[in-house]
């Protein structure tokens, strides 16, 4: 009978034992978690340059993007392990017919319909409190020419956990292999030079 009950009492040891362990490896888990967010309805891109006579801009809201984060319990980024954006052409809007319909011929736009971002690899640092610096590196894709390009944003992460992202990024139709879109019947290029703005509003999927 004693060996029955000392065998018993390790018996509950030993269960004791795991369920501690469980809690001790299981508690980091709990404590992050890997969160798939997309692009917000409030998201916009803006696209500007400049021609000898005038300034040109277009912009788009309709768009989409995911993104993969690892938050803390107390929703501080702790990785960054997947970032994608794909703009179709078509969505850029201009005020003037004559600056969309030459965009989209320089664009290519009936044969490479999307503008795409595809991360590499992220750093990030923080700059507030629930602030952040992002430095997104990967592959840029503009008119079917794919070249490596750097996102540098702002983001804040709010209490309900949305992302908020904002920054800009220089470009030029040279870097893409791209002819310059022209106007007033092909007198007027515009400037190699443009400048994309962007604020990415990023909602838990």
């Amino acid at each position: 009978m004693k060996n029955v009950r000392v065998c018993g009492r390790n018996v509950a040891l030993r269960a004791r034992l795991l369920i501690v362990l469980f809690c001790f490896f299981a508690l980091p888990l709990a404590s992050t978690a890997q969160t798939i967010y997309s692009v917000g309805a409030n998201s916009v891109m803006n696209l500007t340059g400049t021609s000898a006579v005038r300034k040109w801009a277009m912009s788009a809201h309709a768009f989409t993007g995911l993104a993969d984060f690892t938050l803390s319990a107390n929703n501080e980024i702790l990785s960054i392990t997947r970032f994608s954006i794909q703009l179709p052409v078509y969505s850029l809007k201009s005020d003037s017919r004559e600056t969309e319909k030459g965009a989209y011929k320089a664009l290519k736009a009936d044969t490479f319909q999307n503008i795409v971002f595809e991360l590499t690899s992220a750093r990030f640092k923080p700059s507030g409190s629930q602030q952040y610096i992002f430095l997104l590196r990967g592959n840029l894709t503009i008119a079917g020419v794919t070249r490596i390009a750097i996102l540098r944003m702002s983001a804040v992460v709010h209490d309900d956990g949305t992302i908020s992202c904002d920054g800009s990024l220089a470009l030029s139709f040279s870097d893409f292999d791209i002819e310059r879109p022209s106007f007033l019947l092909g007198a007027m290029k515009v400037s190699d030079r443009m400048v994309l703005d962007y604020f990415l509003e990023l909602v838990k999927s």
